[in-house]
């Protein structure tokens, strides 16, 4: 069977949804014909090192290769690794791990990891810096897919001009080279295709999947109604409008301080953790994923809330969108894209918020309220349609044997 490696800067026992679009390939391409390999960072030494769900490994099929690439230098952010490795090192650095929560030296791990001989490579970002891996494999012969979970768009602190342009001109060789690009909306491909003409042809719309989450039953009234965010707080996912929005929801009445509780499940990155420590709002550290699905299942209503970094940033749907879809849950949207808004305007039970204009926000924020009082936040949602992942991958099999 011909051999395809998958690039993912995460993968289990890294927690979070990042890791979760190459785990599903994982487990789906062998039976479409493919055997599977898999390149990631170490958990240990990566910036999500906290972040670990040894469960997730069970659910790698057994004799799957995976190589872990360790960081030479203990991951502590932006600042540190600066002040490190010097003005020089850091330029080139951003060079090749722009664009995702990953320190520095990470581009240089995927720019120097050992490459297996095989048929196809498939890469995934963020971190953007696994693409470097493709354009090696390319080189020796391999078939390139470069995908997109996010838009190539500054998740840490803002680039200086040197740093940007070195970063578009990494991402502009890539999608010059790839053989096929995917991405999750067509938000994104239209994005693409209209900054690089020349891609006409070559993006394809993979969108994410749920696998594993089982529908909520009903979830009772009980004292007080729970909004749940259940997913990291990245520097790219702004929440201070979502804050001054309950604020102000609040302050009109509209919702009861004593009843409602908005809760933040995950990790927050520590550009927003005094706007959301000073909030008063609820929240819990990284969660396992067995035990984020249950906050998913358990919660009156979700909160979908859309990356705020940039213009192609805001184009993007969170992959916890579909876990929400499928748990069955009613779903607050603070999302911004046209086909983010499309795909879930399209499926009951959605309701949305402009993420950028804190009155539209409590608005929104005290009619989950209003139905919660109303007994309307009990029964799960009926009637969703859900995105099969063996589907997803069937398609990303045909883009690896160049079938489309």
């Amino acid at each position: 069977m011909p051999e395809v490696l998958l690039v993912s800067g995460r993968f289990p026992p890294a927690g979070g949804v990042g890791g979760l679009r190459a785990l599903r390939l994982a487990r789906h391409l062998p039976a479409l014909g493919w055997t599977v390999r898999v390149l990631a960072l170490d958990p240990a030494t990566a910036p999500w090192r906290a972040m670990r769900d040894e469960a997730l490994v069970a659910a790698i099929p057994p004799g799957t290769p995976v190589d872990y690439l360790t960081l030479p230098v203990p991951a502590r952010g932006w600042r540190p690794a600066i002040a490190r490795r010097g003005l020089l090192n850091e330029a080139m650095a951003r060079m090749l791990a722009r664009a995702g929560p990953v320190p520095d030296v990470a581009g240089a791990a995927f720019a120097r990891a050992p490459l297996p001989e095989v048929d196809a490579v498939w890469t995934t970002g963020p971190p953007h810096s696994a693409h470097l891996v493709g354009l090696r494999a390319q080189r020796q012969g391999a078939r390139w897919v470069m995908d997109y979970r996010d838009p190539w768009a500054p998740y840490g602190p803002p680039e200086p001009a040197p740093g940007r342009w070195l970063g578009a001109a990494l991402e502009r060789a890539c999608l010059a080279r790839a053989d096929a690009v995917t991405v999750v909306t067509a938000d994104l491909r239209r994005a693409l295709e209209a900054a690089v003409p020349a891609l006409a042809g070559r993006v394809h719309v993979v969108p994410n999947a749920a696998e594993g989450v089982a529908p909520a039953a009903a979830v009772p009234r009980g004292e007080r109604c729970v909004l749940a965010h259940v997913g990291t707080l990245n520097p790219a996912r702004d929440p201070r409008p979502l804050l001054a929005g309950l604020a102000e929801a609040i302050r009109r009445g509209l919702v009861d301080p004593e009843r409602f509780r908005l809760r933040l499940v995950g990790w927050v990155a520590p550009e927003w953790r005094a706007a959301v420590g000073a909030s008063g709002v609820e929240t819990t550290d990284f969660l396992p994923r067995a035990q984020a699905l249950a906050e998913l299942r358990r919660a009156h209503a979700l909160l979908v809330l859309g990356l705020s970094a940039d213009a192609r940033a805001r184009e993007a749907l969170p992959a916890k969108a579909f876990e929400g879809l499928a748990s069955g849950r009613p779903i607050l949207a603070l999302v911004e894209g046209r086909d983010a808004r499309e795909l879930l305007a399209d499926q009951p039970g959605v309701a949305f918020a402009d993420p950028r204009d804190p009155l539209d926000v409590a608005r929104a924020v005290g009619e989950v309220f209003a139905a919660w009082e109303r007994g309307a936040l009990s029964e799960p949602v009926a009637g969703r349609r859900v995105d099969d992942p063996a589907q997803a991958a069937r398609r990303v099999a045909e883009l690896l044997a160049g079938a489309c």
